[in-house]
C-alpha cells in the first residue's frame, strides 16, 4: 500500500509504461487507500494499524478530500490514543480545516500542537503563521513565524515582507491648463 501510495503521482508515467489502459494518481491513491482500509480492519490490533491510519490521511490529503481527512483524524486520535502519530494526526486535523477555510477551528486545533514538544510543533507554529497571514493578521503571524523562520524559508520571507517599509502613491495624472 506504501509503495502504491509512493507511485500515485507518477500515474500517468506508469501507465504509459505499461502499455495498458490509462491509470490514473486517482486510480492509485483508491487502491492504496482500500490496501490500508483492508489491514487495519483485518488487524485492528496490530502495531502497524497507526502508521496506515497515518498514510490514510495522507492520501486524502493529497486527493485534496480535507472533510474525509478531517474525518478520519478525529477517528484516528480517538482509535490510537497513545499512537505516535497522535500530534500527527491534530497537526492534519488543523491543516485540512485551514484548506477548508475554517479558520478560527484551525488556530485552536494547531495551537494544541504547537504548544506541546512532539515532531509536529514546528509545522503546527508554521501553520498557525500561515492561517494569520491569510487573514491578514500580521502581527500574529509573525509571532508564529519567528519560532520557525530557521526551519522554513518561506516563515522567514513572509516576515521580510510584513516588515518592509513600503511607500506608495496614487497613481499621478499631469493635466495642461484648459483640459
Amino acid at each position: 500500500a506504501q509503495e502504491v501510495y509512493g507511485k500515485a503521482p507518477n500515474a500517468a508515467e506508469i501507465s504509459k509504461s505499461l502499455e495498458t489502459e490509462t491509470i490514473t494518481d486517482d486510480d492509485m491513491y483508491n487502491e492504496a487507500a482500500y490496501m490500508l482500509w483492508r489491514f487495519m480492519a483485518l488487524y485492528p490490533q496490530n502495531p502497524l494499524s497507526d502508521d496506515s491510519a497515518f498514510t490514510m490521511v495522507n492520501i486524502n490529503l493529497d486527493k485534496e478530500d480535507y472533510e474525509e481527512s478531517l474525518s478520519l483524524c478525529n477517528q484516528y486520535t480517538v482509535r490510537y490514543p497513545e499512537s505516535d502519530y497522535h500530534s500527527s494526526f491534530q497537526y492534519m486535523k488543523a491543516l485540512s480545516l485551514f484548506l477548508m477555510r475554517r479558520y478560527s477551528e484551525a488556530v485552536s486545533t494547531a495551537e494544541i500542537v504547537a504548544e506541546g514538544e512532539s515532531d509536529d510543533e514546528n509545522l503546527a507554529n508554521y501553520i498557525l503563521g500561515q492561517i494569520f497571514h491569510t487573514e491578514r493578521k500580521p502581527a500574529e503571524a509573525i509571532n508564529y513565524y519567528r519560532r520557525v523562520e530557521e526551519i522554513f524559508p518561506d516563515a522567514k520571507e513572509a516576515i521580510e515582507y510584513f516588515e518592509a517599509k513600503s511607500i506608495s502613491m496614487e497613481e499621478v495624472t499631469n493635466f495642461k491648463p484648459g483640459d
